[in-house]
């Protein structure tokens, strides 16, 4: 049994460690890319197409409002798994162009199918419908949909079972898929309700843009990023204060010159075997930045380091 473990379990602990170490330069790298890939792309698709499973019909805005080409599809009882695999076959393939969105809506009930099976029965289905040509997004409004991150596939919004409440005035300029999630978890924020979204971005892709499609030349509005995220961050080089400032400025400088509310900060810096360090970046970015064992999520906050002076503590020998 031993050669079906992880290989990540042979690793000596060192090993681990220097596995979640990377440069200064990497990092800010990795930075300026995910805020790139957060802002809204000037590009156009040349069609959306957009397949939404539920129950009962509902009243579809995208139609009216974004010029997407919808289709509604009630999933019947009797046998659904395999009457709603036919129907997502038939219906992308023939969509799976290049230049394409494809967009699959799910509305209804949905459970997580318990410990020994963590993922729901629709990934199987929805596998077929990836890897194909074009872009496609997968939008979750039920309970347990935060489970689509438990495969790596196309760029997904789960609603995680609350109920959203509509806002009276809508603006429907572009806004890519991570900024979406980041207004919703501020509203959620807001009202207080039980559960927040989750978003899951494609690897090493941008976030999808949404605009409507119209021969009318639209620019993107870029973010005004709000919520932000304290994450700790472990890097191999050995600065001092001087380095990180002037690694910190030399950051935002490179960002693009039209996104002005970018705020990542460096809020704290420690010697450990590595140096960590304490960085506050927008809920947009930190969502876009690729997994690395070297970040670590600490807590949503609202502010900078709220200490106007720090005092260094007393050295206790081990």
């Amino acid at each position: 049994m031993s050669g079906l473990r992880p290989i990540r379990s042979q690793l000596t602990r060192q090993q681990r460690q220097q596995q979640s170490w990377q440069s200064l330069q990497n990092l800010c790298s990795n930075l300026q890319t995910a805020v790139n890939n957060s802002i809204a792309s000037s590009d156009n698709y040349d069609s959306v197409k957009v397949l939404a499973l539920h129950w009962e019909n509902d009243k579809m805005g995208p139609r009216l409002q974004f010029n997407y080409n919808c289709e509604a599809y009630v999933t019947p009882t009797h046998v659904p798994q395999i009457a709603l695999g036919q129907k997502l076959v038939n219906w992308t393939y023939p969509r799976a162009k290049s230049n394409t969105l494809r967009i699959y809506i799910y509305s209804g009930h949905a459970a997580s199918a318990g410990p020994a099976d963590l993922f729901w029965k629709i990934g199987s289905l929805l596998y077929s419908c990836e890897n194909l040509d074009g872009d496609s997004l997968y939008i979750f409004d039920c309970c347990s949909a935060g489970s689509v991150a438990l495969w790596d596939g196309p760029e997904a919004l789960a609603a995680c079972g609350w109920e959203q409440i509509s806002s009276a005035s809508l603006d429907f300029s572009p806004i890519t898929v991570a900024s979406l999630f980041a207004r919703l978890f501020r509203d959620e924020s807001q009202i207080q309700v039980g559960a927040c979204p989750v978003h899951i971005p494609r690897r090493d892709h941008p976030s999808v843009t949404l605009k409507p499609l119209s021969s009318s030349d639209s620019s993107p509005s870029h973010p005004l990023y709000s919520e932000r995220v304290l994450v700790s961050i472990k890097v191999s080089d050995n600065p001092n204060e001087r380095d990180l400032r002037a690694w910190e400025a030399r950051l935002l400088r490179d960002m693009p010159q039209d996104v002005l509310s970018v705020d990542i900060k460096i809020e704290a810096a420690f010697k450990s075997r590595s140096t960590v360090l304490l960085i506050t970046v927008p809920l947009e970015v930190w969502t876009m930045l690729p997994e690395h064992p070297g970040y670590d999520f600490v807590s949503h906050v609202i502010s900078n380091d709220i200490l106007s002076a720090t005092k260094a503590l007393p050295y206790r020998p081990v």
